[in-house]
């Protein structure tokens, strides 16, 4: 047991009670309470702590000055916490004498009348070093400096100390820190209570890397005690501008504490000033997004109650900077925070959909829910771009259940001090606030449970009926679905068809494997003769008939049976067609028909759908592709404008950077007019608006936001450039150093455009440029490991985004856009004396689509053309006679190339009938191919009847004798040769003409 003293003090007289407090009680600071009776005291006695008294002091109050009698007490420490007009805290030290060292700390509260104080200063004790040192407390409007009242350096003796006790910083890597600093008491009493900070302003120390964030000071105190110590940290005394962007920053934090009354924060001014540069760093195209992850921040640093969630775990001992040569800090290194579980819950939920958001979570570095987020922004990044401080978010229920029913409050005490309540604070939700970028659907409630202990049943049904958006979870909405699904839904058993299939395929393999080893051994054994080889069996009026057959009847093996059937089939038909006056009615009727499909071509219609030439329309990926466009509509309208240094430099120049925006300019501001000028278009009719503000445009240049306002205000600063290469390394964030800088800067009359508040680097749209691969092109290799390198890229790339609709009339107004905008580019082109300009449009593709199919019959007639010469000089023997041109077979040749000709004009006119598009691949390659194909079976069936021919002339010549007088004759004997030549060469031209269709088609 300890025992204390609870002092009555009056004039002249010493009253004294012995009341016996339990060390378990008060582990660490015994309280002990003088009440000052409201008239003038001449003198107080402090009794030490029993059983052992160390010293027995007397302290005169009227001075302000420690009187020598006291500071000849070697184990006495007597400091002045803080003075304000109702009360005096001190703080008396007790230290035995025996090793090891020890303390134990006695805070008394003097309470009194006002007048009582008057008398009494400010006084702080000096410590057994023997230095005294004496402040005033101001009060008044506060000014925003770097002036910090006192730092661990007053007091040589308490820093010696803490510097024996020194260790390896866990991040850090130098033995300057302190493991729970809150044991060593030469840093501060930790009270964990509402108004008591356990980090308090900033550490003022050196850093390196401009722009970034000092680590917190480890300073316990209450806010009351801080102001009077003489920091300013009284909102009401800060200047307005920082008061009015406190709100701004700081919303949700301002709501709970400053709106509410409460007047004090655990940061300073200046503290705050550096915190509002950091947080407007943070990314976000959602406002509530923003203000959450910002409040993360605003809460560690300035909530009046931060010692009820943080638990500071390492602290670097460390010297001040520049400002502060004399000062040493206590500079957090490592701090717990810890968080509710609807807190951590919708820190995530709320930013998922943020598309800037994946810079600070990316599922594809393993970040899916608050704790990825929470250990991206709080990992250890002290002179660097980060936290300065290593940050470990945690929430109750990840403690042990012994750990949860000691360290933190319970929910049965409301007034519950000295234990640990988790930040859990509602955060601003996304619903209703960010539309598309807001993940949380529009029907889910959150709710959120206190988070201390005893309330964890609650907490665990709050959080697994809130998991349902974006953790994947299958709450009560999507389970009635399923249970729906699966209750309507018929399950299909395939089996019995995968079996029948093998089977049937089986079946079908055997069968063939079967045909052909019998058709080759009836191949082996058969031999017959073919009646049309040899010479021909010619008609009733032709001489010596018989004679003729007789002396050429041969012989050969027969090659299979389908030959044969072909052979026959087409024997057959040319006997038919040929005979008599069936040509005369044949070929008029054939020309009918032909003149019918033909006039299927006034229907023409070419197809330019790019994805309609290469993708089948009945395709599965095509007919889903058509249904998301229908649901969602399809993918954007993207044109497209890169510019090419014609000096062949990079883009990182003043100039380059200037005109290519004034180009991208041309491009964005133009409009289209119809002819009665009854119509405009421009460009923010039809475009996309990502964040519902300005078009979407991709470009590097957006560092500027695409303004020559921008760039012109940099440029007459000379900080172009640095802005640029700023954007380029950080282009998430505002170039708030840079900003500064420019408003240093700034000539008289001269101020900053409201739209370039802060210097920003986002695009006009509020999207960060960091794709860098598309928006610049020729730059060297590595450069996406080592952003440096973009800067030597030799081309710009801008990309406009505008609206696409699965309804191809409302498009019409963006096709005449880009049509126009075509025509704009193709002028800036050619005029540019800059750049090499080449664009891009949506309708450029199908434009060109067209423009090849309607340019592609001059080729194509030049093509027939020249065929036609060519078979007519190719397939005679040339001899220059009076009978050339009656034996020349020009005519022959002509027909054969205008049956090709008809055949492509017939087929296409058919389908033209059934209202098929034409496409390019047959307006390129089907007349050409048909052409191919047709000239070389043109070439075999003239050599086929020219050898029919030779034979007959060379057997039985004489059937050739006095055929002028006997058309009889000369018809049968062409009937003979034309059927004979298309039963020898007509079977293998049908094989072939079947087997390149099919592949065709297929192919």
């Amino acid at each position: 047991m300890v025992v204390c003293h609870r002092v009555y003090v009056g004039e002249g007289s010493l009253h004294s009670r012995a009341q016996a407090t339990s060390q378990a009680q008060y582990p660490r600071s015994p309280l002990v309470e003088l009440l000052l009776i409201p008239f003038n005291p001449r003198f107080l006695v402090v009794d030490s702590c029993s059983p052992a008294p160390l010293f027995r002091s007397l302290l005169t109050l009227s001075d302000s000055e420690v009187p020598p009698a006291l500071q000849s007490q070697p184990h006495l420490e007597i400091h002045r916490q803080s003075s304000t007009q109702r009360d005096l805290l001190i703080r008396v030290g007790c230290r035995s004498t025996g090793p090891p060292p020890y303390y134990t700390i006695l805070t008394m509260r003097v309470s009194t009348f006002a007048s009582l104080l008057l008398p009494l200063g400010v006084a702080r004790a000096a410590s057994s070093a023997g230095s005294t040192t004496s402040t005033t407390t101001t009060t008044g409007t506060s000014s925003v400096s770097n002036y910090v009242p006192w730092t661990l350096a007053d007091n040589a003796t308490n820093l010696a100390d803490i510097r024996a006790q020194l260790t390896m910083c866990t991040y850090s890597k130098v033995e300057e820190c302190i493991q729970d600093p809150a044991l060593v008491h030469e840093l501060g009493m930790l009270v964990r209570s509402p108004g008591h900070c356990v980090a308090f302003d900033s550490s003022y120390v050196n850093v390196t890397t401009a722009g970034v964030a000092i680590p917190n000071r480890y300073y316990p105190t209450s806010v009351e005690d801080a102001y009077d110590a003489g920091f300013s940290n009284k909102f009401t005394e800060w200047s307005d501008t920082n008061r009015e962007q406190f709100q701004v920053d700081c919303p949700l934090l301002y709501n709970e504490t400053i709106a509410m009354g409460d007047d004090m924060l655990c940061c300073t001014e200046n503290q705050y000033t550096g915190l509002s540069t950091q947080v407007r760093m943070i990314p976000g195209l959602c406002s509530a997004c923003k203000e959450n992850l910002r409040n993360i921040f605003c809460q560690m640093t300035c909530s009046p109650n931060n010692s009820m969630f943080l638990d500071v775990n390492e602290v670097r001992i460390m010297g001040g900077d520049d400002e502060h040569p004399d000062a040493v800090f206590p500079a957090v290194e490592e701090v717990t925070y810890y968080v509710g579980s609807d807190w951590i819950r919708d820190i995530y939920d709320f930013c998922e959909a943020d598309s800037s958001f994946s810079l600070l979570c990316n599922p594809n570095q393993d970040c899916h829910d608050g704790y990825g987020l929470m250990e991206y922004m709080g990992k250890y990044a002290f002179n660097s771009i980060g936290s300065p401080l290593q940050i470990n978010v945690t929430t109750m229920d990840t403690v042990p259940e012994l750990n949860q029913m000691t360290e933190f409050c319970h929910c049965d005490n409301v007034n519950a001090t000295n234990c640990i309540l988790p930040q859990n604070s509602r955060m601003t939700s996304c619903v209703g606030v960010c539309g598309s970028l807001c993940a949380v659907s529009s029907g889910d409630d959150r709710t959120y449970t206190e988070s201390c202990y005893g309330a964890s049943n609650a907490v665990a049904t709050s959080s697994s009926a809130s998991g349902s958006v974006g953790s994947g979870s299958d709450d009560s909405t999507w389970a009635e679905l399923n249970a729906y699904l699966a209750k309507n839904i018929p399950v299909t058993d395939w089996s019995g068809l995968n079996y029948f299939l093998v089977i049937f395929g089986g079946a079908v393999a055997l069968l063939l494997i079967v045909g052909f080893i019998v058709a080759g051994c009836r191949e082996r054994r058969t031999r017959i003769p073919n009646p049309h080889t040899g010479t021909p069996h010619v008609g009733p009026y032709t001489p010596e008939a018989h004679g003729v057959a007789h002396a050429m009847e041969t012989s050969t093996t027969r090659l299979s049976y389908l030959d044969e059937l072909l052979t026959n089939k087409l024997h057959a038909w040319a006997v038919f067609v040929s005979t008599g006056n069936r040509p005369k009615k044949i070929i008029p009727m054939a020309l009918c028909v032909v003149v019918v499909c033909v006039a299927g071509l006034y229907n023409i219609d070419i197809e330019t759908d790019p994805i309609k030439l290469w993708v089948s329309t009945s395709s599965t990926s095509y007919e889903q592709r058509q249904h998301y466009g229908e649901m969602f509509n399809p993918f954007y309208r993207s044109e497209q404008v890169i510019m090419v240094p014609k000096d062949g430099g990079n883009v990182y120049r003043s100039s380059i950077i200037k005109e290519a925006i004034r180009v991208q300019n041309v491009a964005a501001n133009v409009t289209y007019t119809s002819a009665n000028g009854d119509e405009t278009i421009a460009l923010d009719d039809i475009c996309w608006k990502a964040t519902g503000t300005g078009c979407t445009v991709n470009s590097i240049t957006q560092y500027f936001q695409n303004s020559m306002v921008h760039f012109e205000f940099y440029e007459k600063y000379g900080l172009e450039m640095e802005h640029f290469s700023n954007c380029l390394y950080s282009p998430t964030t505002s170039d708030v150093a840079l900003c500064t800088q420019l408003k240093n800067a700034l000539n008289d009359g001269d101020s900053l455009p409201t739209s370039m508040s802060d210097c920003p680097c986002l695009s006009a749209f509020g999207s960060p440029m960091n794709l860098y691969n598309t928006y610049l092109g020729g730059f060297p290799d590595g450069a996406e490991s080592n952003y440096t390198l973009f800067l030597d890229s030799v081309a710009f790339v801008s990309s406009y985004l505008n609206y696409n609709y699965a309804d191809d009339a409302k498009n019409e107004p963006a096709i005449k856009w880009e049509r126009e905008y075509i025509k704009t580019m193709k002028e800036e082109a050619a005029s540019n004396t800059v750049f090499d300009v080449y664009f891009y449009a949506e309708i450029s593709v199908n434009d060109e689509v067209d423009a090849e199919s309607s340019n592609g019959m001059g080729p194509v007639a030049l093509s027939y053309c020249l065929m036609i010469i060519y078979i007519s000089l190719g397939i005679n023997r040339i001899k220059l006679s009076r009978e050339f041109f009656i034996s020349s077979k020009i005519v022959a040749g002509f027909c054969g190339v205008m049956s090709i000709v008809c055949g492509v004009a017939s087929t296409i006119g058919l389908y033209m009938w059934f209202g098929v598009k034409l496409q390019l691949i047959i307006m390129e390659v089907v007349p050409f191919l048909s052409l191919a194909i047709g000239v070389d079976n043109i070439f075999l069936i003239i050599h086929a009847m020219t050898e029919k021919e030779d034979q007959m002339r060379r057997e039985q010549p004489s059937l050739f004798i006095g055929l002028e007088h006997n058309p009889k004759a000369i018809e049968e004997i062409t009937t003979t040769i034309l059927s004979e030549s298309l039963a020898y060469i007509g079977p293998s031209i049908f094989m072939a003409s079947a087997a390149e269709s099919v592949a065709f088609a297929f192919g």
